[in-house]
Formats: structure tokens, sequence, C-alpha cells
């Protein structure tokens, strides 16, 4: 292994950070945490250079590209990977025999030398011209060996569910451990579906690292049961910083953000859905409905995942649907996908927040909003749900089937009750803890390029915190059971051999389970649709892949060489993973709300203010406000 040639700090240290940026459907979460890791590190002194899937998205978002000043973020396009998994397993075997070339003690051979490659050879049809992914290869490893470290920035993307994007982070990784650069990993949930050739990838790519930080407790289980050294943290956006609150996206002609935010009610719940059914929309009307009757908070729908050039794309569709079920008498607003400081600032000013998304429930309980998340599947509760429990709020969390009753009725009214009465004490605590870890970070950062560095301590592990009942019991445990029941249930669907972090293997089959088993495992099919966000690449799953895979080089697991490709399980798995259990029946105690049948579309007059996609204006109906 080659030692970076560059690993000194008489200058600044040069920092490549790795987060889901440039994306052309926006992601605010994806965006905060890596816009506030490489602010962290800028502020320390650090030039940073950003990840990103578009150059001049990030610029135009983020900020001007570096100027002669120094002033700004350069950019380093990924390398991006095919979604089918057994193309994605090829594409890695291949770049580290490309890396085994261009480190081994001896002339750098030339690109025709790596053409020649039997891994090279065997890359799937997606990834051809071969000279041209080669080239791709080199210039990428030649980029992050220029640097002095790597931090890949916190996110939700190592699992099989989103195994691409894995994949691109183990890349990654694999480049930096052959150039001698050190890996430092952030703010990370782990799984919680892994099929064992994913666990492997990640395990390696974790041990890899100088310092690994993940955001839930289930998380650290995971690294703990194999003995990798992580400690539990807050996600990387805890404490994202809204300096630039004037920056917006680039939208489609005639839709203006700031009208729309000068006219946000003074009281309101900001909601953030990102699937719901029709029926689930109604009952989410009917909840809304009772909290501006009861509190007086008048809805405000804001999308944390959209296309600003599309208007109708992302969250605002289960928003509208939830808007139209709204009574009459309940005014609302909808707003366009927003810059993520705006975003954050809307969720800083509400006062109550409701939502299905993961960073909706991070920023509101950082700023010390009252929280109730809807849990869609296995995947948001265990990162909602982990959120929420650094906080005492883990109880906050209700499944999407469980909305019929009169539970979520009772879990707002305890959730401002609590929030009425809770200290600042462990928001701060929290604070502290990041800033502490960011600190620790920087501090290992430039130790790199000394000499002898001196040893620096890791920092402290904040201590655990009592959950806040968010119902009375008996009532409680029945529906923490129905919780646990719904999670495994959404967890293993399409996945007999999916497992979470200290749960039981649910395969029927121990061998065939977690990740050294020698039955085959199958597999995630390629993804045609991202229901949390996340990007597909550029490129298109082949439909002719190679049958099997060639040996993998050095490091890479033996094992899972020469696999035949398997048959992929049915499409339930990308959906399947969030398949609810339906509706579900009525809880002991509660009583269940009369429906009204409902008039399609928007009633008419309604106090209600409605972003118009088509026309980028705001349709004020009759004023009802209550103050």
């Amino acid at each position: 292994m080659t030692e970076n040639a560059h690993s000194t700090h008489s200058r600044a240290p040069r920092v490549l950070v790795v987060g889901d940026i440039g994306q052309h459907t926006y992601h605010v979460g994806d965006e905060a945490m890596t816009i506030a890791s490489a602010r962290a590190l800028a502020e320390g002194g650090a030039e940073v250079t950003l990840m990103t899937r578009d150059e001049r998205h990030s610029a135009r978002y983020l900020n001007a590209p570096r100027g002669a000043e120094g002033d700004g973020y350069s950019y380093l396009p990924f390398f991006l990977f095919p979604w089918a998994p057994a193309e994605r397993e090829l594409t890695l075997a291949a770049l580290e025999c490309v890396l085994t070339e261009l480190h081994a003690d001896r002339e750098r051979p030339s690109i025709a030398e790596l053409l020649a490659l039997p891994q090279v050879q065997a890359l799937p049809e997606v990834l051809h011209p071969l000279e041209q992914t080669v080239e791709r290869m080199v210039g990428f490893a030649d980029s992050i060996a220029a640097m002095d470290a790597v931090v890949i920035s916190g996110g939700g993307n190592l699992n099989s569910r989103f195994g691409w994007l894995l994949y691109e982070r183990a890349s990654v990784a694999l480049v930096a451990e052959y150039a001698g650069v050190p890996l430092f990993v952030t703010g990370q949930s782990l799984g919680p579906v892994l099929n064992p050739e994913d666990a492997q990838v990640l395990e390696r790519m974790l041990r890899t690292a100088r310092s690994v930080t993940v955001r839930e407790s289930s998380s650290l289980a995971w690294c703990r049961e194999r003995d990798i050294d992580a400690r539990l943290s807050v996600d990387d956006a805890t404490d994202y910083p809204t300096v630039y609150p004037a920056r917006t996206l680039h939208y489609a002609e005639g839709i203006s953000a700031s009208q729309a935010l000068n006219e946000l009610p003074e009281h309101y719940v900001c909601v953030t859905v990102n699937e719901c059914t029709d029926q689930q929309a109604q009952q989410i009307a009917r909840l809304l409905d009772s909290m501006w009757r009861e509190h007086g908070y008048a809805p405000v729908f804001l999308s944390h995942y959209g296309d600003p050039q599309d208007p109708t794309s992302g969250d605002i569709q289960a928003h509208q649907r939830i808007a139209e079920r709204l009574s009459p008498s309940t005014p609302a607003t909808l707003l366009p996908i927003l810059h993520a400081d705006q975003s954050v600032a809307v969720h800083r000013a509400a006062a109550f927040t409701l939502t299905s998304r993961y960073h909706p429930a991070v920023f509101s309980a950082a700023a010390g909003i009252p929280v109730l998340a809807l849990i869609p599947d296995a995947f948001t509760q265990m990162r909602v749900g982990g959120a929420l429990s650094q906080y005492g709020l883990g109880e906050f969390t209700l499944p999407l089937g469980m909305l019929a009753g009169g539970v979520p009725e009772l879990m707002v009214a305890t959730a401002l009750r609590h929030a009425a009465v809770a200290s600042d004490a462990r928001r701060a605590e929290l604070l502290e803890a990041l800033q502490a870890e960011r600190a620790y970070l920087l501090t290992q950062i430039l130790a790199h390029g000394e000499e002898k560095p001196g040893k620096t301590e890791a920092p402290a592990p904040f201590p655990t915190v009592e959950q806040v009942p968010a119902l009375p019991e008996p009532l409680a445990a029945t529906v923490r059971a129905a919780r646990d029941l719904f999670t495994a249930t959404s967890l293993t669907a399409g996945c007999p051999t999916a497992r979470t972090p200290g749960m039981p293997c649910t395969a029927p089959s121990s061998s065939a389970c977690w990740p050294s088993g020698k039955s085959p495992a199958r597999r995630p099919a390629p993804a045609t649709t991202n229901l949390e966000g996340k990007p597909g690449t550029s490129v298109t799953p082949s439909r002719r892949s190679p049958r099997t895979a060639p040996a993998f080089c050095a490091g890479w697991p033996a094992a899972s060489a020469g696999k035949p490709r398997r048959s992929s399980p049915p499409r339930a798995l990308f959906r399947g993973i969030s398949k609810p259990l339906g509706e579900l029946p009525t809880w002991p105690g509660v009583q269940v709300a009369r429906h009204r049948t409902v008039r399609p579309g928007l009633p008419s007059p309604r106090s209600t203010r409605r972003y118009d996609g088509s026309h980028g204006t705001i349709r004020r109906h009759s004023s009802q406000r209550r103050t």
C-alpha cells in the first residue's frame, strides 16, 4: 500500500466530503447533511472538495465554484455504479483490480494494459465503452489520492435497499485504502436490510476507517457485533447553519418560493409526507383538522423531495391528496420544494411537526419542536425512531396503519404537554456532543500530516435518556407491540434473508442469513422508483449481464467470486420493505372516529392557501383563520 504523498499540512489539509448532493430531484436532508459537514470542516481550516453528481447543480445551490481567493468549494464527480446487484459486484471487483495495478511496485500501467484485465473485460454492458470507464476509474483514483483525508458524510444509504449508493461509497473507501488516505465515516445509518454480499462490503469499508460514528443504537449494535470500533452520535445536519436564508432553488418559470414563505401563518403544523394511500390521506387530514380545531395550528405542507423544475413531482403529490380532504374550515398552505436553508427555517418556526420523513424530525427535535412521526416502513422506523430516542422522544412514532383510531390525537396532545415543560438540557447536550465529534475529526485530519502525532482521546459517549411516554398504559404497550410487528413484517417482505441489528434472523435457515452463510441469498431487483428520494444513477441496468462474476482482487471476499447471478425477488422488496400491514383493528380504550363523506377535490369555498404548480402562484380562498 502506498502512503499518500501529499500528507503534509504546512498548508490547509485537502478534505474530500462525500454526500448525496447534485441530485436533479432535490433532497433537502441529503443536501443538509453534506453542507453542515463541509461547513464545519471549512471553518476548521480545511480546504474542502465535495463529491457531487452534478458540479453545476451544486455550484448553483451551494456557492460559486472555488475562486482565485480560495473561497468556495471545489468538486469531484462520483464514479457511478449500476443498480443491479451482480453488476455492482462486477464493477467493484474491476475497480480493485485496476487499483492493484496502479499501486503495484512497477511502472504505471497504460490504459490499454488495464483494459486487458479479465475483470475489466467482464464489466457489464452499462459501463461500455470500456476505455472510457477505465479512464474514469483512473481519474477517480488519482483525484482521491491527492487528498489528505476523506469524510463520508451522514446518510441512510449503507444498505441493500439503495445498494448502488453503498457501492459508490465503498469505491471511495477502496481508493483511499490503496492510496493511504485516511478515511472517516460520520453520522451513518446501517441497514436495516443488508444481503450477505453487501454486508461484507460495508464491513470492510468501516474497518478501513480511522473513525466511525453512527446515528442510532441499532447501527451501533451492528458494529459492535462485528468488533468494529464505532461511536454513537447524532445526525450531521442536527446543527445545520442557515447562514444564507435568501439562497433558493432554480424553479420553473413563474414559481416563487419567497412569495409562499412571506404568507406563512403565525402558528402552524409543518407537514411532510412522502407516501400514503387515499385512506391514509383521509386519516391524516382528519388529524390536521383536529389540530386546527383544538390548537389553532394551520397545516403547512413542506416537501423534502422534488424537482424544482417540475412542481408536481415528489412529496407534493401526497400533500395535495391530503389537502383535498381537509375540512373547508381548515386553512392550508402547500409549499414548493425549498432549499435546505429555507426548509430548516420553516421547521424551526413551526409549532408542531407531522412527518413520515427523517430529517423533518431531526430539524424539529433539535429545535425543541414537538414531533409525531408517521412510519411507512422499517427503514423509517429505524432512522426516525433512533433519532427521536436520542431526545427521549422515541415513543412518538406511529405506523401509518394505526391512523384510524384516536391514538394520533392522544400522541399529539402528549407531545405538546411535554414540549411545554421540557428543558433545553438534553438538546444542548447533544449539540455539544456533535461539536466534540467534529473537533475530534478535525484533530485527526490535522494529525495525519504530523511526523509524531499526539494521541487524541475520542469524545466520551453521551448518556442515555429516559423515554417520555407517548400514551398511557396499557394502550402504550399495545401500540408498541403493533409497531414492532409492523416493523418486522415490513422489514422481511420480499427478502427472506433480511435481518436487522438486534433482531433474530428471519430466514428459514440461519446459514443463509448473515454474512458468511453459504446458502445463496436473494437479491433486490434493480430499482426503478426510489421511495426515499434517493437518486438513480445515469447508468441504466443492462438486460444482459454476465452470468458469473470473476474472482475478486486482493482483499474483497473471495466467497463472492464466481457465484451465478441469482434470480431477483419480486418487486415487492423495494416497495415491500415499506409494505404496510393494512388497517389494524380498533385498540382498547380508543374511540374510533366517524368519517364523513369527502367530496373529491378542494372544497370551495375554504380557508386555504394553495401552491399552484401550474402558475407558480398562491391562491387564497375565503379566510376564516383562527387566532
